[in-house]
């Protein structure tokens, strides 16, 4: 399933403002509920992470965790990596989404 991203800065602003937030080690999670049939997914990765080659890293992991999601429909969530993830595999990343979704009553 090809993932659909965010893309302006005042959907990431809503998400960040008006969203309900959950954190853990290696991700923060912020959810907004849209009136929409699909999800989309914004992803960030600050320079606190590292190098452009260990923020690509971060975010590939992410897209990755977030494409083999199950479906769920009607919101937009901004995931934050921070720099813990980069000793994650992917599946510890999926894992955590998943845990994190599942706190917020998501999926």
């Amino acid at each position: 399933m090809k993932i659909k991203s965010l893309s302006r800065n005042s959907d990431f602003k809503r998400a960040y403002f008006k969203g309900v937030r959950k954190s853990s080690k290696n991700i923060s999670i912020y959810v907004r509920r849209v009136f929409s049939d699909e999800v989309q997914f914004g992803i960030t990765a600050s320079k606190k992470i590292g190098c452009a080659v260990e923020r690509n890293r971060a975010r590939r992991l992410i897209r990755e965790a977030c494409r083999i999601l199950g479906p769920i429909s009607g919101y937009h969530i901004v995931i934050v990596a921070h720099r813990s993830i980069l000793e994650c595999k992917m599946r510890d990343v999926h894992k955590e989404i998943c845990f994190l979704l599942k706190c917020l009553k998501i999926g």
